[in-house]
């Protein structure tokens, strides 16, 4: 009879599990593709730097000021045509 009692109480019912919580379709997807994306940006990023070790070189943050963009000379009324 204590046999049975220990077995009673180590059976463990689906019922008395907290109930998982429900996940919709349109959630799985978002999480997915957000997977998807991350291991994308991971795998560019790991491209170009191999790239750019084999290469030696580096894309320089800020122009050097002979390379800045000329400013515009003409407004916005002197470009679109209005007044």
């Amino acid at each position: 009879m204590l046999m049975k009692q220990k077995k009673h109480k180590s059976t463990f019912s689906a019922s008395q599990a907290t109930p998982a919580p429900k996940v919709s379709l349109r959630q799985i997807e978002q999480e997915v593709l957000a997977e998807g994306r991350e291991w994308t940006r991971r795998r560019l990023q790991q491209r170009l730097q191999q790239l750019a070790d084999k290469h030696g070189e580096i894309s320089p943050l800020k122009p050097k000021k002979d390379e800045a963009l000329p400013e515009a000379t003409s407004g916005p009324s002197e470009r679109f045509g209005t007044d």
